[in-house]
């Protein structure tokens, strides 16, 4: 059959309702596309904010290894483990790498290490760092501390609100945190003066460390 042996307005009319199925069927069509983007869109961010909450407590878990959950307002200080271990080392040695290109100097985890790090400071190598970089020198910090007494050790301190690195009196829960020491002085843009903290520190300290026999302290 041919359109001419159609009227023109029977063949429009045909045309026109044709349209408008096809646009009813787009229509459905798009909707039904919309619907399954916005609940495929929906489950993409669960999974997505699923995986970033895993991701930060997996990070924890690598620092610190298993939280033990403390009960609120309460303190526990523990040993370090191999994940521990592995971190601080880590903190070590990109604050070695810094000194080394920068200074040709190294850290010798005593109190000449206040120096090294404070000429880098006085530099202005450290104006510049990321974070971590900055809390690899606390860490540093904390090794000179560790140094200065035998009973000051790196331990890790958890409460209701985390856990963190810390160098704390034996047998107490006296504790230093190092790690931000540095980093959040230089992040308010000062320029920390490492022996005077240090010193500070340690007079704090001072009251509490074991009196030995006949000591003129004691």
């Amino acid at each position: 059959l041919s359109l001419n042996n159609y009227p023109m307005s029977m063949f429009q009319a045909m045309t026109h309702r044709l349209t408008a199925i096809e646009s009813t069927i787009v229509l459905q069509t798009f909707a039904s596309l919309h619907q399954r983007c916005k609940y495929r869109i929906l489950l993409a961010l669960t999974a997505g904010a699923v995986l970033l909450c895993y991701s930060f407590t997996v990070s924890a878990q690598i620092q610190f290894g298993p939280a033990a959950t403390p009960k609120k307002g309460e303190v526990l200080v523990r040993e370090l483990n191999s994940l521990n271990e592995n971190f601080l080392n880590k903190q070590r040695q990109t604050a070695e790498d810094l000194v080394r290109f920068k200074l040709g100097r190294q850290l010798h985890q005593n109190q000449g290490d206040l120096k090294v790090m404070q000429s880098a400071i006085d530099r202005g190598h450290l104006d510049d760092a990321d974070k971590e970089t900055l809390q690899a020198f606390g860490a540093a910090m904390g090794d000179v501390f560790v140094s200065a007494h035998k009973n000051l050790n790196w331990k890790v301190y958890e409460d209701d609100l985390g856990a963190s690195h810390a160098v704390c009196l034996d047998q107490t829960k006296h504790c230093i945190f190092p790690m931000t020491l540095i980093s959040r002085r230089m992040e308010k843009g000062l320029k920390p003066n490492t022996t005077k903290i240090f010193n500070e520190i340690l007079a704090t300290f001072k009251p509490y460390f074991p009196k030995l026999p006949y000591s003129r302290e004691q």
